[in-house]
Formats: structure tokens, C-alpha cells, sequence
């Protein structure tokens, strides 16, 4: 029962640490999909999860 205000602490550091993580493979022009397949999910959940912390950026090359 402690530990839990640590443990909810830490969880709001690693959702950061992962939002980071995915916006800086977007900048560096990796598609929803290709980080969706690394992770275990489909690119709509990954964009769903992270995209709304991400400015968007289009790229008419890319449909994703």
C-alpha cells in the first residue's frame, strides 16, 4: 500500500519516457505502422495512444 503513490509516479515517467520516445521516431520519419508493429499493436491504437501528444505533420509520401 506504499508503495503505490511511487508506483503510480513511476507509471506517469515511463508513459513520458514512451510519448518521447515515439515523438522522436516520428521526427525522424518513422510511420505509425512501423512503430505499431514493434510494439505489439495496430497502427490506429498506436496513433490513437500517442499521436494526440505529437503535432502533426503530413507527408503526402505517407498515408500513415
Amino acid at each position: 500500500m506504499d508503495a503505490l503513490p511511487e508506483l503510480i509516479e513511476l507509471s506517469a515517467s515511463l508513459d513520458e519516457a514512451i510519448t518521447n520516445a515515439v515523438k522522436g521516431l516520428r521526427s525522424f520519419g518513422y510511420s505509425w505502422t512501423e512503430i505499431a508493429d514493434r510494439v505489439g499493436m495496430s497502427r490506429q491504437a498506436a496513433q490513437q495512444r500517442w499521436g494526440r501528444s505529437i503535432p502533426q505533420q503530413r507527408d503526402p509520401n505517407n498515408n500513415d
